[in-house]
């Protein structure tokens, strides 16, 4: 008898999966979508940004009261034009509509292992001319994030 290997989890998967958490916007990105992106910001984006623009370009997810948005490809070239992915060091992936950005350090950054998710608040040093609060450590992983968030931790 051979024995399976189990199956791989993915974020798409875990996405897909929540119907009253996960709400699709534009239809996902095909890999030409991608290499224009990641020509126009001069760098290849993390495997798990790759994946959830796959699975919609820029998506809501509905946590309790809270709306998250997850980055369309738009958003990221303005926050790559802007300067923010540079003077962070790190990946905005998500904001809430006002003053809450969710970042993904792929490279552990901000002192966190690699792939490392963090809460960033407007609030009070300034950050090309915005200011802002220090940054929260939410989880290990963008998956381990979207775990959390469907266990209804209270993360935003």
């Amino acid at each position: 008898m051979t024995k399976r290997a189990p199956k791989k989890k993915t974020i798409s998967g875990l996405l897909e999966s929540q119907h009253e958490l996960f709400e699709a916007g534009e239809p996902g990105c095909n890999d030409t979508d991608i290499a224009e992106l990641e020509s126009a910001i001069g760098q290849e984006l993390p495997a798990d940004i790759v994946e959830i623009l796959q699975l919609s370009d820029g998506c809501v997810l509905h946590v309790g009261h809270e709306v998250l948005y997850l980055a369309t490809c738009a958003q990221i070239r303005t926050w790559h034009a802007d300067g923010v992915v540079d003077e962070l060091e790190v990946f905005p992936f998500a904001h809430n509509g006002s003053d809450t950005l969710l970042l993904f350090d792929e490279g552990g950054a901000w002192g966190g292992e690699n792939g490392s998710v963090y809460r960033l608040q407007i609030g009070r040093r300034v950050l090309l001319g915005y200011p802002i609060q220090d940054a929260i450590y939410l989880a290990g992983s963008i998956y381990q994030f979207l775990e959390y968030l469907i266990a209804g931790e209270d993360l935003l």
